[in-house]
């Protein structure tokens, strides 16, 4: 019987440790995914930079509100000004 209690507890162990690594990655495809989006929009936006101005900025707006890292997001903001 204890060394039931003792696999058991093993098991336990194991399948909270899955769901911890399950989680991460999940909010890691999450974060890649939000990064593809941002980078995107900001390449939809240079290349409409000279054809459609408005919508440009509107594209390049959005892509920083997305955008998670702050030096892509700085040089990006330097390429409009």
């Amino acid at each position: 019987m204890r060394w039931l209690s003792i696999g058991l507890a093993g098991v336990l162990v194991a399948a909270v440790l899955a769901a911890m690594i399950a989680l991460w990655q999940q909010q890691q495809a999450t974060l890649f995914a939000q990064q593809a989006l941002a980078r995107q929009l900001a390449a939809q936006s240079i290349n409409l930079a000279h054809d459609a101005t408005d919508l440009a900025l509107l594209l390049g707006d959005e892509a920083m509100a997305r955008m998670t890292n702050p030096p892509i997001s700085q040089i990006f903001w330097l390429l409009f000004q």
